[in-house]
């Protein structure tokens, strides 16, 4: 038996729905608690997968945008590695 497709369009908004909801109890958090965030976070660099994300760029001279930047502990390596960078 398949599902019927009203089905699916509530899943799919429920789904949505879900992901604004824990988005914007992320971000709450991170506005009541920078401090607390940035030190729980500040050692967890992801060095290999960022160098490897460096590596596959066709030239050094186009911007990258880190989307989500928090305290820009990405964005930071990224312009030591002499990429024009832009935090968000």
């Amino acid at each position: 038996m398949e599902p019927k497709q009203e089905s699916t369009r509530t899943i799919s908004a429920t789904i949505i729905l879900m992901t604004d909801e824990y988005i914007n109890r992320t971000l709450r958090a991170y506005d009541a608690y920078p401090e607390k965030y940035e030190e729980a976070t500040a050692g967890m660099t992801p060095i290999e997968e960022l160098e490897a994300f460096i590596a596959q760029l066709p030239s050094t001279t186009h911007m990258v945008l880190d989307a989500g930047c928090a305290f820009g502990r990405d964005t930071s390596l990224f312009a030591k590695q002499g990429l024009k960078t832009l935090g968000y």
